[in-house]
């Protein structure tokens, strides 16, 4: 598994350095605004989307089970 999560921050983040955000000050605004910004954005919205289809899952394994909904009898 860290192998693969390895690969995909090769991907995403090929060519910064691993020294922390110092690097930042260093490049040119307008070559790495695309991958300081939509990079996070873009996992946080892949996170967010997997969350709401895992609360989807177990709400209707719940009602699957025999619990009740509110209101229904």
């Amino acid at each position: 598994m860290n192998g693969k999560v390895n690969e995909i921050r090769d991907v995403f983040w090929g060519g910064m350095p691993q020294w922390g955000a110092s690097w930042l000050r260093e490049e040119y605004i307008g070559d790495t605004w695309k991958q300081v910004i939509l990079v996070p954005a873009s996992w946080g919205l892949i996170v967010a989307i997997t969350n709401l289809l895992r609360d989807a899952l177990e709400d209707g394994s719940q009602d699957n089970n025999g619990n009740e909904q509110k209101g229904e009898k």
